[in-house]
């Protein structure tokens, strides 16, 4: 199964873990599954951060996308087309 990340669990898994269920966690670690995470993630917080409306201490769009390739999670790429299919 592939899973497309939402940007509060994108957030989570580098700046808050304490926050993710059990549940999710094991939907992660399963080797069956495929990770992604999107150039929406990355946007999102940009913008939250510049509108100083993210309350994650540290949190930034290149270090937060260095860390989720380095956690071996795959950019899926985001086209017009997506959004309106």
């Amino acid at each position: 199964m592939a899973y497309l990340l939402d940007t509060h669990i994108v957030l989570w898994l580098n700046y808050e873990p304490h926050k993710i269920t059990y549940e999710l966690e094991q939907i992660l670690l399963n080797k069956n599954h495929k990770i992604y995470f999107s150039s929406v993630n990355i946007w999102e917080v940009a913008i939250k951060s510049k509108l100083d409306k993210l309350d994650i201490v540290g949190a930034n769009p290149k270090g937060l996308y260095d860390d989720l390739l380095d956690g071996g999670y795959d950019e899926l790429a985001v086209l017009s087309k997506h959004c309106i299919q």
